[in-house]
């Protein structure tokens, strides 16, 4: 029998792989994670709703926070789903903010989207790439 983080396991692969899921879910809850995570929600979600026919669909920040998973809970980042929602705003294209707190970061952030969505908006702020150091996020911008 093996003794070591902090349980009794069978074998010290038992341990190791305790290690990997708790490293992993480390990695989940990293502050840069999740702009992804609710940028790739999104896109889905329109997606879906230019599937139906829809000329809009409108997307709640606190819906799209639960999808994502963190929401509600006391580690939430609904400063960065709201973010990644005004990201793709185009009210030259149509879209319209149909509800917002006074802060603009609160789950009651509604935006209408108008479909079809063109491939243009979705890279409309150019690709970007996160790095990780020293417990900050930086993102910087390619220019392709």
């Amino acid at each position: 029998m093996y003794i070591g983080c902090f349980a009794e396991f069978e074998s010290a692969s038992d341990c190791t792989g305790l290690a990997a899921m708790i490293e992993s879910a480390a990695r989940r809850t990293s502050p840069c994670l999740p702009l992804k995570n609710f940028k790739d929600e999104l896109f889905h979600m329109l997606a879906e709703g230019q599937k139906t026919g829809n000329e809009f669909v409108e997307i709640n920040a606190g819906e799209l926070h639960r999808r994502v998973g963190g929401y509600p809970g006391r580690d939430h980042r609904m400063p960065n789903c709201c973010q990644v929602m005004k990201g793709q705003l185009a009210l030259d294209y149509g879209d319209s903010v149909v509800d917002e707190t006074r802060s603009g970061q609160g789950a009651a952030l509604t935006i209408r989207y108008r479909l079809p969505r063109r491939e243009e908006w979705r890279h409309r702020n150019g690709a970007t790439r996160r790095r990780h150091r020293g417990g900050h996020c930086n993102e910087a911008t390619r220019n392709n």
